[in-house]
């Protein structure tokens, strides 16, 4: 992330399916994020979760969301940012 930020990037997408190391890894990356003064969001890939899985998506959503690295936009900057992917069935 240093080289990162150096290079004038500031924050990155954190692309997560439902792997058993996902939260360790989620950690790692908020620690790094916030020692080297950068913001991270997570990136819900549905090529691993499915839309039964709302309860789920929403408490990692309020695990990570108070981070001090997570990605916040709005107004007053309160509103976390996250995303997802669908792949379609062809």
């Amino acid at each position: 992330m240093i080289r990162a930020s150096l290079a004038g990037i500031d924050a990155f997408a954190l692309n997560i399916g439902t792997n058993e190391f996902t939260d360790q890894q989620l950690k790692y990356a908020y620690e790094s994020a916030e020692k080297n003064g950068m913001k991270v969001f997570i990136f819900f890939d549905f090529n691993w979760w499915n839309t039964s899985q709302a309860l789920e998506v929403g408490a990692k959503v309020k695990q990570y969301g108070t981070q001090p690295a997570q990605l916040k936009v709005g107004a007053n900057s309160d509103q976390v940012l996250l995303s997802s992917f669908g792949a379609m069935d062809w």
